[in-house]
């Protein structure tokens, strides 16, 4: 390693890109998180949570302000297993306080939102209040 410090959190990140997916693992890595549950799918999400008993964050990789993506944050956040949800998309200035207000008022714990493409450095700094 090069000298940073390993981080005991444990992050699951949605992506339905394989190469992109692949990608935050290496980012992660980089930033010093080595817990790390890749999913393509929901499913893939629901099998994962099914084995794990705490995610402490929960990064949702091309995020749409969509009817189908809010209902599977609601759905995830049923359970209170996951500690924050991070959102990244293409994102515009106005869509931030309307997503963090929906968020607000369905008490879903929201990290963040950021625009793609991320750095480690991005991520770090977002995940470092965990």
């Amino acid at each position: 390693m090069s000298g940073k410090r390993v981080k005991q959190k444990n992050i699951m990140v949605l992506c339905r890109h394989a190469g992109v997916l692949l990608n935050y693992s290496a980012l992660l890595n980089e930033a010093g998180y080595f817990r790390i549950g890749l999913c393509a799918s929901m499913n893939d999400v629901l099998n994962a949570m099914a084995k794990t008993k705490r995610i402490d964050c929960f990064i949702v990789d091309g995020f749409k302000i969509s009817t189908a993506d809010k209902r599977h944050l609601k759905s995830l956040n049923q359970g209170c297993r996951i500690k924050r949800f991070l959102l990244l998309g293409d994102f515009a200035f106005t869509d931030q306080s309307r997503v963090f207000a929906w968020a607000k008022a369905h008490r879903i714990p929201l990290l963040g939102m950021a625009r793609q493409p991320v750095s480690a450095g991005d991520l770090g700094r977002y995940l470092q209040v965990l």
